[in-house]
């Protein structure tokens, strides 16, 4: 079933998003899983697995550089300097995605709020501590258009 699902990404997505009407880019999107990157409690530091699934991440952005990353780093509310926290697992995702080749102005990072992440965890239930970050795909920004 997953080399079903990549191909029908690929189909979907291998030409472009040029001639994608605005929404049927957000639906293609979905497709692709994003994936929820794991860290021991007070750390930012990526371990194996970790680098692992960003450099998946990488490999599939250089196949689609019609996308962008969203790297959202999140901390238990126990964590001391919990923002902080959050915001540099957040980089740490969005640096290791840069190191392995994905252009920054493609990768966002932010620290998420409490409150998005108990809605997360309520509806997708996979995160048992919040000791995460949770790197996504996004559109791009479309360049202004001449007035």
């Amino acid at each position: 079933m997953r080399i079903k699902r990549r191909a029908a990404v690929t189909g979907l997505l291998g030409a472009g998003l040029a001639g994608i009407p605005p929404g049927r880019a957000a639906w293609s999107l979905s497709l692709i899983p994003p994936r929820l990157i794991r860290f021991h409690a007070g750390s930012a530091e990526l371990d194996v697995d970790a680098q692992r699934a960003l450099q998946g991440m990488a490999a599939t952005a250089h196949s689609l550089p019609e996308l962008s990353l969203r790297a959202t780093g999140y901390a238990d509310a126990e964590e001391l300097g919990r923002h902080r926290l959050s915001l540099a697992r957040a980089t740490a995702c969005a640096v290791f995605l840069q190191l392995n080749g994905v252009d920054e102005g493609r990768v966002v990072a932010r620290a998420g709020d409490l409150q998005t992440l108990l809605s997360i965890t309520r509806i997708g239930g996979f995160a048992e501590q919040n000791q995460i970050a949770l790197v996504d795909w996004i559109e791009p920004r479309l360049p202004a258009r001449p007035g």
